[in-house]
């Protein structure tokens, strides 16, 4: 038989061994349910943290609904950020939301652009057209957090079922603060259009002769036209909305992945129109390494 002594002894032990495992397990899961637990801080931590990384790179997928119909597949693009302030993006395919006024100034498929930041704006830091740059740039993740990280929004945030190192934060910012962004894209939209540049992108893309591409200006020019009045109504009479979803790793506080869904309801030709677009973000290569 144990003796009384030694019999408290082990205990102590005991219950030393299980006071252990259970700071141990509270450890554990505040490092994976991440502090602070307020879903605010935690995407400003997020978006601080993105602007911060030195490398990585994204992918991203769009898809567009019109007038309430299935969303059907559009444009994807990569980007590559290296030393937190050189970011490099090109479309792989198509223009995202072609036949909406998301798409509306881009004719072909925009070349790869090189940005730089300065005094914290993104800018044209190689040689590349500006109508290029505005066309790609509001499709970095890098815009889309900073633009979301100045307008009044309310963060929800839930932990993913399917991984338990994520939680997903709902972010739904207030729709004047969207409309206004949209419309200010919309308005930078039109105001680089530009016929020459337009022509010069279809005669190395179909090797079209001088006499040709002179005999396309005139239909162009009224294409353009066009498209600057569609702009032009749809701006003056746009409303929208967006919800932002953002899989944040709760342990480096980066993203994983996010999609982005906007709703805009505009008048075109004089007739109500509703077009969703969604946005669809995956990030790898964090300072060089693959996410797992």
């Amino acid at each position: 038989m144990l003796s009384k002594r030694r019999y408290s002894r082990l205990r102590r032990r005991a219950f030393a061994l299980a006071v252990f495992a259970i700071i141990a397990i509270l450890a554990e899961a505040c490092s994976l349910t991440g502090m602070p637990s307020d879903p605010g801080e935690l995407l400003k931590q997020t978006v601080s943290g993105l602007s911060g990384t030195d490398d990585f790179r994204f992918e991203g997928t769009t898809s567009v609904s019109v007038g309430g119909l299935p969303m059907q597949e559009g444009a994807s693009f990569e980007g590559v950020v290296n030393g937190h302030n050189r970011l490099s993006m090109s479309f792989n395919r198509g223009s995202p939301g072609a036949g909406t006024i998301g798409a509306a100034q881009a004719v072909g498929t925009p070349r790869s652009v090189v940005f730089s930041k300065s005094q914290n704006e993104w800018v044209v830091s190689e040689a590349a057209s500006q109508s290029d740059a505005i066309v790609l740039l509001p499709w970095s993740p890098l815009y889309k957090l900073e633009q979301l990280n100045t307008m009044a929004k309310k963060t929800e945030s839930a932990r993913d079922e399917q991984d338990t190192r994520l939680t997903i934060l709902t972010v739904t910012p207030e729709r004047a603060d969207v409309t206004k962004a949209v419309r200010d894209q919309l308005a930078r939209q039109a105001d680089v259009l530009d016929i020459d540049k337009q022509l010069a992108g279809l005669r190395t893309r179909h090797g079209l002769s001088e006499a040709e591409a002179a005999r396309m200006r005139g239909e162009l020019e009224q294409s353009v036209l066009l498209t600057k009045r569609q702009l032009d109504e749809a701006e003056g009479s746009l409303k929208a909305g967006a919800v932002y979803r953002i899989w944040v790793d709760r342990v480096s506080r980066l993203p994983r992945k996010m999609q982005i869904e906007t709703e805009m309801k505009y008048t075109s030709d004089g007739h109500p129109k509703t077009e969703t677009i969604r946005v669809d973000y995956l990030f790898t290569d964090y300072n060089n390494k693959k996410s797992t």
